[in-house]
């Protein structure tokens, strides 16, 4: 391990001390007039389903660009003007107070990230691409404070994922396209997990091909997920097992991207394509001489 990544596992190690129990706050807007609030307020609206997923985006985001805001307003812009001519300029959030300010708004809207990932894959990303947004501009100037926060929005993606994969039921009895060096979810007895079964069937609806082979496929791997024996997609000589098996490799590609396999940086853009075929998978119903598949 270098030294670089010694220092964002260290500083990450830290976060998560400092996370705990620790309480944060977002401006919510009343008459065009901020009011200061716990951040759990939001959590607790969005789990009484008195949020939908986009409002608790959209009031997350209204609060953190006041917040951004406020920190810039601290900077007297015409006074910095005139201090660039000064040979050891440095400017503003390299500096003292503002400095540490913008490290602890940092840090809140990261515990803040940790928190809705809980609630779901796409309000991970889409809340963690804000505060990419926003960190980005300080990247040169703290280079460390960029990685560690890119190492948080990446693995708060990837806990809302697993989360999400993580079912109770009991597994789906279709082997790993990876086989023994799957990155899927896997149960005890080797089979995919049930969310990735959903996944599966989500890319199978998803695929450009004929609804007759859409729907044999979808048969195939319906029966599978209720077989008492692990089936092996890669052994079926019929078109549509075969595709099926395909769609299984496809799968194991999007694992490997959405989790980082083989040194790759994790894509956090690939866990929110598996949930949304998890979604797909759960909601599509195929019909063979008008009997559901499943």
């Amino acid at each position: 391990m270098n030294k670089d990544m010694k220092l964002i596992m260290e500083s990450w190690r830290r976060f998560e001390e400092t996370a705990t129990d620790k309480e944060t706050h977002v401006f919510l807007f009343e008459n065009k007039k901020p009011i200061k609030t716990d951040f759990n307020v939001l959590l607790e609206q969005y789990d009484s389903k008195q949020l939908t997923e986009k409002q608790l985006v959209k009031l997350w985001e209204d609060s953190f660009n006041y917040e951004y805001e406020q920190l810039l307003k601290e900077v007297d812009w015409e006074k910095e003007a005139a201090l660039t001519a000064d040979p050891g300029y440095k400017p503003p959030r390299e500096r003292g107070a503002l400095g540490e300010k913008i490290r602890d708004f940092i840090l809140q809207k990261s515990i803040q990230l940790v928190e809705l990932a809980k609630k779901g894959i796409g309000v991970a990303v889409k809340v963690g691409k804000t505060l990419l947004q926003a960190v980005g501009k300080f990247k040169e100037s703290h280079p460390l404070v960029f990685k560690v926060v890119s190492v948080i929005v990446i693995s708060a993606a990837m806990f809302a994922l697993m989360a999400a994969l993580d079912s109770p039921e009991a597994q789906a009895a279709i082997m790993p396209a990876g086989g023994a060096e799957t990155v899927v979810p896997t149960g005890e007895e080797g089979g995919i997990s049930s969310g990735a079964y959903e996944a599966l069937r989500g890319l199978i609806h998803e695929s450009d091909v004929s609804t007759e082979v859409k729907t044999k496929a979808m048969s195939l791997i319906d029966r599978a997920q209720q077989s008492k024996e692990v089936v092996d997609l890669a052994q079926m000589k019929t078109e549509f097992g075969q595709f099926a098996d395909e769609r299984g490799k496809t799968l194991e590609g999007l694992f490997k991207l959405a989790k980082g396999a083989g040194g790759r940086e994790r894509d956090p853009e690939a866990a929110e394509y598996l949930l949304k075929m998890i979604k797909v998978g759960k909601s599509v119903v195929y019909k063979i001489h008008g009997a559901p598949t499943r």
